[in-house]
């Protein structure tokens, strides 16, 4: 079977939830194309254009040549040229936050199967649910919200989140330890941890 599988974007772990399922998939022999969204955000967000003016030191003056929405429109764009160049089975897009409902539905309506996995329940449901009314298939990571996606004929499914044994494995040894975090250590996490006082 050919899947188009979707990069989320980000790169924290919803990427590593990406690679996982591309890197699972080829290990049952399927036939896999990855769809580079996070690097196609980077270059239409990044993307400049002269002004026409100079600085004072001579040199030429420029502005971002898109705006943020429209780098993120362009940066999904091009999911059609591939779903018509390589006409997947499935196209299985992780998070799916950059991409619209619209090409979810215009992907369903010229046949091809869409399956979106959603990382953030049932926190975000609401915005996974403007989505996944147009997919095919909606994996849950989390299944308390689950009968409210039946119950509004959301076609959904429990679907945990697994390891790769290579990569995810306890290493601790002899230590004890006192507090642990398991999650990841965004930025505001990390500066909330520093600040709590585990004296004693």
């Amino acid at each position: 079977m050919r899947w188009l599988i979707v990069h989320p974007g980000p790169q924290f772990s919803v990427a590593d939830v990406y690679t996982g399922w591309v890197e699972a998939l080829r290990a049952l022999g399927e036939d896999v194309l990855e769809y580079n969204l996070d690097k196609r955000l980077q270059v239409y967000d990044a993307a400049l254009v002269e002004t026409g003016n100079v600085d004072a030191a001579g040199h030429p003056e420029v502005r971002k040549l898109f705006t943020r929405e429209q780098a993120i429109h362009l940066a999904a764009d091009r999911l059609f040229g591939d779903c018509m160049k390589w006409w997947p089975h499935v196209v299985l897009g992780v998070s799916a936050f950059f991409v619209s409902p619209w090409y979810l539905d215009v992907m369903r309506d010229r046949g091809i199967k869409t399956v979106l996995l959603h990382t953030e329940s049932p926190y975000q449901d609401d915005e996974q649910m403007s989505r996944g009314q147009f997919a095919d298939l909606n994996l849950l990571n989390d299944p308390v919200n689950l009968d409210l996606w039946n119950e509004l004929d959301i076609p959904a499914v429990y679907m945990p989140h697994a390891y790769d044994p290579d990569i995810h494995y306890p290493n601790w040894g002899e230590r004890k330890t006192d507090f642990s975090f398991v999650g990841t250590l965004f930025k505001s996490r990390a500066q909330f941890f520093s600040q709590m006082d585990f004296e004693g």
